[in-house]
């Protein structure tokens, strides 16, 4: 988040209407870069939060307003996207003027303490770096022994000293002076799409690029087909003899049956790289 204005957008209230939507347009085409600059850092906080899965903890994410929204969007999307239980993930979003008792700090402090275990792994966003909401879920989470990860478009803010791992995307002036809602919300969205899909990946959720957790109910074979390389037919086949797309790639790329295809996935945890002896 920025205070500084825009040089190009002076004058934004004498444009045209199409002259406003290109200028917001264009000055959304470098954000992707200024996240793609930071991907080791992401990368290691995917690692992190990967680990904490791995180990019986859960993904939790924190934030209030807009980010709130995103961060619950994201955290809807896990189940839908990558087959993730619905009951590894924990969401912590708040709206403003939301009914409640407590300030936004001690409502955040609250909501980890009563939701979380140690085990777990929290995702707090804050464009500004310094919403109350965010920061208590990040200090209370801390406290848990709980690994925190911070997005943020702004440096040197206190979620970025208040988590083990900060994510900064620095965006600089916006077209409206302090509005979020335009490159710090991009920014926000690719950053946080970028941690949770390389966590997923790194979790299994992914083969090659199919994503095989998936529920995709009558479309399962579509993933099988593409894996196996095979004709629609032999993949409807393979699903429905062994009930899953992951079995039915483990029996047709390996030429077992569906009964050994099953045992041996179990074998393997259920990843599917496992079973099929691929490093």
């Amino acid at each position: 988040m920025s205070w500084d204005r825009l040089a190009e957008s002076e004058g934004l209230d004498r444009m045209s209407a199409a002259d406003v939507a290109r200028l917001v347009a264009m000055q959304q085409s470098d954000v992707a870069s200024l996240v793609a600059a930071i991907a080791e850092r992401i990368g290691r906080a995917a690692e992190a939060i990967e680990d904490r899965l791995s180990n019986g903890g859960r993904i939790a994410y924190a934030g209030w307003g807009r980010c709130g929204r995103t961060a619950a969007s994201d955290a809807a999307g896990l189940s839908r996207r990558f087959g993730v239980d619905r009951a590894k993930v924990v969401v912590l979003a708040k709206e403003p003027g939301e009914a409640c008792a407590l300030p936004d700090d001690e409502d955040a402090i609250a909501r980890v303490n009563s939701q979380l275990r140690s085990e777990d792994a929290l995702i707090c966003v804050s464009a500004s770096g310094d919403q109350p909401f965010a920061i208590g879920a990040a200090r209370a989470a801390n406290f848990l022994g709980v690994l925190t990860t911070g997005i943020t478009t702004t440096p040197n803010s206190l979620l970025t000293r208040d988590c083990d791992f900060p994510i900064v995307v620095a965006t600089g002036a916006e077209v409206v002076m302090g509005d979020l809602a335009f490159r710090s919300a991009t920014a926000i969205k690719i950053a946080l799409d970028a941690l949770t899909t390389a966590a997923m990946v790194r979790h299994g959720c992914v083969w090659s690029n199919l994503p095989v957790e998936r529920n995709l109910g009558s479309d399962a074979w579509r993933i099988v087909e593409a894996a196996c390389d095979c004709s629609p037919i032999e993949a409807r086949s393979a699903v429905a003899a062994t009930g899953s797309a992951k079995a039915a790639i483990v029996m047709l790329r390996l030429g077992i049956t569906a009964d050994e295809a099953r045992q041996r996935l179990g074998d393997a945890g259920e990843e599917l790289r496992r079973a099929l002896d691929e490093s």
